[in-house]
């Protein structure tokens, strides 16, 4: 992914494969873990733009079989450019208006117990940690405003709330909008919600996540 962050600066995703550009030509797996789950360059430097704040609930099993699945990746020749912040990027860093330092946002805790994978709501809470639902719609899944471009529409709340949240919803209303990005009447959801990546979860893992948001209590919008 290379994209223009317009008057913040370019976005750009490494070339994780062991391509020419790669990382994965020289990335040791203390280098992977280093990445992905505390935010830090191999040289202590922090990581910018990647949510390793989330996948930092990633226990020690799942990691280690996403090292392995990123390491058997098909080398791909592509040298990428470095994420540039412009001046404006930087001022609103150094004003904390502009949360892309991951590492210092990034929780230190050690891995969280393997939870065996099923259709059942502590297998869902586990994937809702480190896949960023909470990130976003909070621990309680209240939903409310988000970190990032002022523009950016609020997490819904996911409770079953009666009046702002989706007490009415069903299993596969909630399948259809992960999936689809439709909610129940029709109206499209804001890829804001990542939801294209959410397309390929099972149907245990859909169905683990929906016992997830069902089992925590109603909040008012916007409490997390």
């Amino acid at each position: 992914m290379l994209s223009d962050g317009g008057p913040m600066g370019t976005l750009a995703a490494p070339n994780l494969t062991s391509g020419k550009g790669g990382l994965g030509a020289t990335f040791t797996d203390a280098d992977w873990v280093r990445g992905i789950r505390h935010g830090v360059h191999r040289d202590g430097t922090t990581l910018l733009i990647m949510p390793c704040e989330a996948f930092v609930y990633m226990n020690e099993r799942d990691l280690g079989d996403l090292i392995a699945y990123l390491k058997h990746l098909p080398p791909v020749d592509r040298q990428m450019p470095r994420v540039h912040l412009s001046a404006l990027g930087r001022t609103l860093l150094v004003l904390g208006k502009f949360s892309v330092l991951i590492a210092e946002k990034t929780p230190r805790l050690p891995y969280p117990a393997v939870v065996e994978p099923g259709p059942t709501a502590a297998y869902g809470r586990y994937l809702a940690n480190f896949t960023g639902c909470h990130g976003c719609h909070g621990f309680g899944l209240s939903g409310g405003r988000v970190a990032g471009p002022p523009d950016e529409p609020p997490a819904s709340n996911l409770t079953p709330d009666p009046a702002t949240g989706i007490a009415h919803w069903t299993q596969d209303d909630f399948a259809r909008a992960l999936r689809q990005g439709v909610r129940p009447d029709g109206r499209a959801i804001d890829t804001f919600m990542p939801w294209p990546y959410f397309a390929g979860l099972t149907d245990d893992e859909v169905t683990a996540l929906w016992l997830h948001v069902r089992s925590v209590p109603p909040r008012p919008f916007g409490n997390k």
